[in-house]
């Protein structure tokens, strides 16, 4: 059975040629497959203070719309120092837009894990949603009495 990469998620792994990115591969957004590409870190100071960025691009393979943006790491406070995350929780965070004609522009949420593979080392999953988009938090459940 060939791999088949989900809805709304995209995988990039280290090019076996160096290039302008440092790691390349194939998403899905929306059920359009796209190609993406991940530059280097850029490390720099901002208005909110000192940042870890990455540029990312998403091309369609049919309709060759363009999503582009940044994505942050999230394990860098705006004073430069480490912070620990959930190993859960994306490592990068941020968003890619399109624009779609003169009105219309869509913008896209992009999280980002690192792990590593067996063969391949280091590479990045992606999951993309629009933005604003969020699980529905799960209820509740109430509490029983203590029946003894």
């Amino acid at each position: 059975m060939a791999f088949e990469i989900r809805p709304n998620t995209a995988s990039a792994f280290t090019p076996r040629e160096k290039g302008e990115f440092e790691f390349t591969g194939n998403g899905d957004i929306d059920g359009e497959k796209y190609a993406v590409s991940v530059k280097e870190a850029y490390s720099g100071n901002g208005r909110s203070g000192k940042f870890t960025s990455r540029k990312v691009k998403f091309e369609g393979a049919e309709t060759k719309l363009i999503f582009e943006g940044t994505v942050f790491d999230r394990r860098i406070d705006n004073n430069g120092n480490a912070k620990v995350l959930n190993e859960k929780a994306p490592v990068w965070t941020g968003n890619v837009s399109c624009q779609i004609n003169h009105e219309l522009t869509v913008t896209k949420e992009v999280s980002i894990w690192e792990k590593v593979g067996g063969k391949s080392g280091l590479y990045l999953s992606m999951g993309i949603r629009d933005k604003g988009e969020r699980p529905a938090p799960q209820a509740a459940q109430p509490e029983m009495a203590d029946p003894f």
